[in-house]
């Protein structure tokens, strides 16, 4: 599984950034074909 691991410098850069607005996230998720979307529903 490929993941973004932020180092902690990055993390205060995005803190002191001066932004007004909304910030936004977005989760790609991938599921397994085997009931995965279900299992995580319930989760």
């Amino acid at each position: 599984m490929v993941s973004i691991e932020p180092t902690g410098d990055q993390l205060r850069q995005l803190r002191d950034l001066d932004h007004e607005g909304p910030i936004v996230m977005l989760n790609l998720l991938k599921f397994k074909p085997d009931g995965g979307a279900e299992l995580y529903e319930r989760y």
